[in-house]
């Protein structure tokens, strides 16, 4: 099996979190998706500012699960919606001392994983819809116009076999 890398990013998310409702053991959060680059090897383009992630924090307080819903403009004119399905291990009360020190770069505190769904109408990159992929994920806080943001970077990959 090898893995063919499609880009990296590097989306804003304010660290403004919007509760929706209980479900399950948790308590779901909306959370906007800003904007961001997307470079790579088989995607460049930017994320257009109007997704969101969609969170179940769980009450335990050890997990999250993630989806999100966003779209990728591509420098060559194509437009690629993109769906998430992960989750997220954070040891929160770590992430809330870093964050208190002045220390940014959060990924030694979480493991955040998720599958990729892609739907374009664009031939170009059609073969995405069928293709198993994935993205490595870390977080950082970041000011951004004097406003928190959670940065969140991965890489995205696809499955060959």
């Amino acid at each position: 099996m090898n893995f063919k890398k499609l880009y990296y990013t590097e989306c804003a998310c304010p660290m403004a979190m919007h509760p929706v409702g209980f479900k399950g053991l948790g308590v779901q959060v909306v959370i906007p998706i800003n904007d961001g680059p997307v470079e790579g090897p088989v995607i460049n383009g930017n994320i257009t500012p109007l997704g969101a992630d969609w969170n179940t924090i769980h009450f335990l307080g050890i997990t999250s699960d993630v989806l999100a819903k966003y779209q990728i403009h591509t420098d060559d004119g194509a437009v690629i919606d993109l769906f998430t399905d992960g989750r997220m291990k954070v040891k929160w009360g770590d992430v809330l001392d870093n964050l208190k020190h002045g220390r940014h770069y959060l990924s030694d505190y979480l493991y955040f994983r998720e599958f990729l769904y892609f739907h374009t109408e664009d031939e170009r990159y059609k073969w995405l819809e069928t293709a198993p992929c994935f993205a490595i994920i870390s977080m950082k806080f970041k000011l951004i116009k004097g406003a928190p943001n959670f940065l969140i970077s991965y890489n995205a990959y696809a499955i060959e076999e």
